[in-house]
């Protein structure tokens, strides 16, 4: 590849337009492949607390194969990177398009084949995922990251409630009907996939490579310290949403439509801090935002282990919808806060090898957990040690726990002392 070189203002606005309008497609077929969506699915096809376990944890473990597709960056450009993972997870996901053929199968096959179409999709959305934040490394100016991923997790989440509604709409008047919702989330994909014929791109030279990367991490006080704060945040963002719909749909007997308002909670919140929490970063840097959010997300979620205990039925559902709202509110905060910390650390002149390893990194721990989570539910449940409910509160205090001590690393990350290369 050729030397590192800065693109002109010009290619560096048409890149950040691009993304903007592009990243919603992305978005809505992402987060039906990964998300709340195809949780409700698999529990309509009969899946078990560690099939959703699974499912969340794969979305994690998928990162891995993040690091054999950095070596792959030293040789191809990130575009074409993005566009034949796009494209291969097109083909991968059409089983869920055709969700009523599943549906008519007997569980125990129909949820593995579910598991492997939704696996073998993350993991092409997810190979290509290690072109797309240092593609947008190139496009962004350092004063304005935070400001500029607030615009780009607007546009998105205006767009995911709007699925969202209209999902919750179908499947009120067509009830296990998840292959129109499937289809439409694919053509948004395909959209997606054509968008990166038009992207510029910003030429890296050396690319830091897998190995590089972690001895680079490290060596760094900061971003070790930044590793594990992130790290025990996204064990929440991971693991939280996923056994809040088994609860509601399984302990709580809500309807398919009823729990979208969960998902839509989530969306909602999200968008209402992203600009506000872009400005803040920016202004007055990104630590103060980091501290709050962990620490309020883990009042949060404790406010949630109560609720289980005091409230049933739709009341659950509000209290949770209410609660959630507040939650992605301060995960979306925390999420442009922490965007910010991380391409301050990556530095400029080779920054592809940290950003990537980072998010394998946190994702796989993540994982881990919400498998582990999956897992020690149907086990205490078959063995009848608690009653269900409890079950349920035990797991959302360690989750509060978790959020709660994502506050301290963070709390000392020192971001004026040193400089990345």
């Amino acid at each position: 590849m050729s030397a590192s070189i800065e693109l002109s203002p010009a290619e560096q606005r048409r890149g950040r337009l691009c993304a903007i309008a592009s990243h919603p497609f992305s978005m809505v077929y992402r987060m039906a492949i990964v998300g709340t969506l195809a949780t409700q699915a698999l529990v309509t096809l009969g899946a078990s607390a560690t099939a959703v376990g699974a499912h969340a944890g794969l979305v994690s473990f998928a990162t891995l194969i993040q690091l054999p597709s950095l070596r792959l960056l030293s040789r191809i450009e990130k575009r074409q990177l993005l566009l034949w993972t796009q494209i291969a997870g097109l083909v991968t996901g059409l089983p869920l398009v055709a969700f009523g053929w599943l549906a008519g199968l007997d569980s125990g096959l129909a949820v593995p084949l579910a598991l492997v179409s939704l696996a073998l999709t993350t993991l092409a959305l997810t190979s290509g995922s290690a072109a797309w934040w240092p593609l947008l490394h190139g496009f962004v100016p350092r004063s304005g990251t935070a400001r500029f991923f607030a615009a780009l997790r607007s546009l998105w989440h205006l767009t995911l409630i709007a699925f969202f509604l209209g999902s919750a709409w179908w499947l009120k008047e067509h009830p296990a009907h998840f292959g129109a919702l499937f289809g439409v989330a694919w053509l948004c994909g395909l959209i997606r996939a054509l968008t990166f014929l038009v992207f510029p791109e910003r030429p890296e030279g050396h690319v830091e490579q897998p190995r590089d990367a972690f001895a680079r991490m490290r060596s760094s006080p900061r971003l070790r310290r930044y590793l594990r704060g992130v790290t025990f945040d996204q064990i929440g963002y991971r693991a939280l949403p996923p056994f809040a719909v088994l609860l509601l749909r399984r302990e709580a007997g809500l309807s398919e439509a009823e729990v979208l308002g969960l998902t839509l909670s989530l969306y909602t919140g999200g968008l209402l801090a992203l600009l506000p929490a872009g400005w803040l970063s920016d202004r007055v840097g990104p630590r103060p935002v980091l501290k709050a959010s962990c620490w309020l997300r883990a009042a949060v979620v404790a406010g949630l282990a109560g609720s289980v205990l005091v409230c049933e039925g739709t009341s659950l559902l509000v209290v949770f919808c209410a609660l959630f709202l507040a939650w992605a509110f301060l995960t979306s905060a925390f999420g442009v806060a922490e965007v910010k910390v991380l391409f301050q650390l990556a530095g400029d002149a080779s920054p592809t090898g940290v950003i990537v390893t980072s998010v394998v990194i946190r994702s796989v721990v993540a994982g881990a957990v919400a498998l582990a989570i999956g897992v020690g539910i149907d086990a205490a449940l078959a063995a009848e040690l608690l009653p269900n409910l409890s079950l349920y509160v035990g797991v959302f205090l360690v989750l509060a726990t978790l959020q709660a001590g994502a506050a301290l690393p963070l709390t000392r990350l020192d971001l004026a002392a040193e400089v990345s290369p």
